[in-house]
Formats: structure tokens, C-alpha cells, sequence
């Protein structure tokens, strides 16, 4: 992964990640999100109705981007909670 493992927060902060943290985060945003669409009556595109490994770049690299800002908040909820 190139820079799909970090985010620089609003203060310029750089959060790192590790690839397995943000792949497996990724994936689970991609489950979940197929899974409560079909539940919900939503037809997803077709190209997106696959495993995460088989999603085209462009979404895996969009779906691992969201992986790490969501990282990104909650380390930094984590961190002012403590």
C-alpha cells in the first residue's frame, strides 16, 4: 500500500497505521455495507458485489482510505477519552 496507511490529521499530525489494521478494516466497511444494502432492498453495483480482495482498485483504494480516517477518529476520540 503506498499512502493508504496514514491520514495527516487537521493539526498536521501524521497517524500511522499498519497495513493489516487498515486492510482489515477496509474489508469489514465493504461487508458490512454489501450486507445491510441487500438487507435494506439496495442493489449495489455489480462490480462491487464481491469479495474485498476482487473489488476493482479504485474502490478497494477508496474503501482503504475510509478504513484509515475512520482509524484516524477513533484514535483520536481514544486518546482525548483517556
Amino acid at each position: 500500500m503506498s499512502n493508504m496507511n496514514w491520514l495527516k490529521t487537521k493539526d498536521q499530525q501524521i497517524v500511522k497505521y499498519s497495513d493489516s489494521e487498515v486492510w482489515e478494516l477496509a474489508r469489514f466497511i465493504h461487508d458490512i455495507y454489501e450486507e445491510e444494502a441487500s438487507k435494506n432492498g439496495w442493489e449495489t453495483q455489480k462490480t462491487t458485489r464481491v469479495a474485498f480482495e476482487n473489488l476493482p482498485k479504485e474502490n478497494r483504494a477508496t474503501m482503504l482510505n475510509v478504513a484509515a480516517a475512520v482509524l484516524n477518529v477513533w484514535v483520536k476520540k481514544t486518546k482525548i477519552d483517556e
